[in-house]
């Protein structure tokens, strides 16, 4: 019974994709990220939030239209991150509110979301079946979602306009959760 409530509560970490779901098999354990900064990302509390201040990360990512891209791509922008996956029920099941959140606030903050450790043809079907439109990013072995820091499924990061990280949560967030991060976080 606490297994399987456990397991109902969330998808844990990228590496943890039960086998055969999404058409795939779960992606190998991801190799060391050397990232830019001096530290290690402190992950996420217990609680599911941090809330330390540090840049973001230094790392390059392939949009689903194949061209390439960085998070430091958004500078001057306050920016929302959300890595998900196809075999993350609760990532299913926030994109709709992401999207509708998007779109209302496009004009002041941008929206990325990261697929982790997924099979690319199954990350596009479910973009399209759920109607999302801000740009999606691949990062196929994980190593981007680490060197955020992240441990669980889905993460959402908030980025201030300066390149600070300001917020992260490892939860399913629905539309009014967001808005009001975005507010608290943000300031948008």
């Amino acid at each position: 019974m606490i297994v399987a409530l456990l397991v109902g509560a969330g998808c844990g970490s990228a590496g943890d994709a039960p086998a055969g779901a999404g058409g795939s098999e779960p992606p190998p354990e991801p190799p060391a990220v050397t990232t830019t900064e001096a530290t290690a990302p402190p992950p996420a509390t217990a609680e599911g939030s941090d809330d330390g201040h540090r840049p973001i990360p230094a790392v390059r990512f392939r949009y689903f239209d194949g061209s390439e891209g960085s998070p430091a791509d958004f500078a001057g922008t306050p920016t929302v991150i959300n890595f998900w996956a196809s075999w993350c029920t609760p990532c299913i099941t926030e994109m709709p509110a992401f999207e509708a959140v998007h779109v209302e606030l496009a004009a002041d903050v941008a929206f990325l979301g990261i697929n982790v450790g997924d099979e690319p043809g199954a990350a596009r079907q479910l973009a399209e079946r759920t109607g999302v439109t801000y740009p999606l990013a691949e990062d196929p072995d994980s190593t981007i979602f680490q060197s955020f820091g992240g441990i669980g499924m889905p993460t959402t990061v908030f980025v201030d306009s300066e390149g600070m990280i300001v917020h992260m949560i490892s939860s399913r967030l629905r539309a009014q959760d967001l808005r009001g991060l975005i507010s608290e976080h943000l300031g948008v």
